[in-house]
């Protein structure tokens, strides 16, 4: 896990200190900027700008995160931790 200078979710406005990388068999290593993310409290994909604020994706850069594997078994392991419920 990486602490960050404290950020809000641009959807939700929790706040954000660290970021963990999520990504099997990566050494861990700091957000870079374009980096994807999601918030904890909401579950929206945000993106790293170039000062590591948070930020919306724009609408193609999310269409390209939610059809990676990846992120699909992120989004469904926090909504089984969110809510108890496995997505179908």
């Amino acid at each position: 896990m990486t602490r960050l200078p404290i950020d809000h979710c641009p959807y939700c406005g929790k706040p954000h200190d660290s970021a963990t990388n999520a990504d099997p068999g990566r050494d861990e290593r700091p957000p870079e900027p374009g980096d994807a993310s999601m918030c904890i409290g909401c579950g929206s994909m945000l993106i790293f700008d170039d000062d590591l604020k948070l930020s919306k994706p724009d609408p193609e850069t999310l269409q390209i995160l939610l059809s990676d594997a990846r992120v699909q078994q992120m989004i469904g392991a926090w909504l089984e931790g969110k809510f108890g419920a496995k997505p179908g």
